[in-house]
């Protein structure tokens, strides 16, 4: 995923503070607490939503190797949780 398109992009709104402050409260800060927690796994897919969703809002398009290792990471975390798919 490429972060910096995903700021120019954020950028050419008409309001891009208010964009990064509800990405900010929804998202990074949930997964700022989770590392402090050392929650890696949890706040790693709070990052890969929050990423996917912009890369969808924005229409760009995941390659199939970020799509296969966001699929991998998430299969391998929710098998260690005791959850199925």
């Amino acid at each position: 995923m490429q972060p910096s398109i995903i700021v120019e992009k954020i950028n050419t709104e008409a309001n891009p503070e208010y964009i990064y402050r509800y990405l900010w409260n929804n998202f990074i800060a949930k997964a700022y607490a989770l590392v402090c927690q050392g929650e890696i796994h949890e706040a790693a897919n709070i990052y890969i939503a929050m990423m996917t969703a912009l890369c969808k809002h924005y229409g760009i398009i995941l390659s199939d190797d970020v799509t296969n290792a966001i699929e991998s990471f998430t299969s391998c975390h929710n098998l260690h949780r005791g959850v199925r798919d």
